[in-house]
């Protein structure tokens, strides 16, 4: 989980307030009807730790949720939203999202 997120949303819990933080992870609400999704990040990503978005690439998958998972050995955090922290592999993001939205009909 993101450290920082966590304390703004939920302030700083403790036992007892466990229930907040699993109310906020998403891959235990995926569901059926959970929209498609498109999921990429890196592993070397210091703020956010990786593995969240492999536990939310599985959930998708036991529900059967059409989605795209990406996963990028270097890049950091925040290669998406600003183009001079982007490499040769992250610098595909956007055209790997569009041919994904055009395969699937968007």
């Amino acid at each position: 989980m993101h450290k920082r997120s966590r304390l703004g949303l939920l302030g700083e819990w403790k036992t007892g307030k466990m229930h907040l933080r699993d109310s906020l992870s998403l891959e235990m609400h995926v569901q059926a009807d959970t929209p498609p999704v498109f999921l990429l990040n890196c592993k070397d990503d210091p703020i956010v730790d990786y593995h969240n978005s492999v536990l939310l690439d599985s959930a998708l998958t036991a529900a059967r949720v059409p989605h795209a998972y990406i996963q990028f050995a270097t890049g950091g955090h925040g290669f998406g939203a600003d183009p001079d922290r982007q490499n040769a592999e992250t610098s595909q993001w956007q055209q790997l999202f569009i041919n994904w939205m055009k395969e699937n009909g968007y």
